[in-house]
């Protein structure tokens, strides 16, 4: 009886450590595949993040174009103003 009681002991001890070796494998897989979709997500936030610098930077040299034709086309428009003696200047 001592026997089978030993072999039965030893069988539950090599399945309690077989459980926790496959519990922990499968553990690691999850936490591996999470940190694989984290990530992924990350690259996506950082690849949208570059888009909109590269557009804020598009932006800024449009902005900076416009200004500068403003600028060109006030100076014309008081150059005219000076020319035709500046009776427009309140209309």
């Amino acid at each position: 009886m001592t026997d089978f009681s030993t072999v039965i002991a030893a069988a539950g001890l090599l399945l309690a450590i077989i459980t926790f070796y496959l519990g922990r494998q499968s553990g690691v897989k999850t936490d591996a595949r999470e940190m694989g979709t984290i990530l992924t997500e990350l690259q996506n936030i950082k690849s949208g993040v570059d888009e909109i610098k590269q557009h804020q930077a598009t932006q800024d040299a449009n902005n900076m174009r416009v200004a500068e034709r403003l600028a060109i086309l006030e100076t014309s428009v008081k150059r005219l103003e000076r020319a035709s003696g500046g009776d427009n200047a309140a209309t």
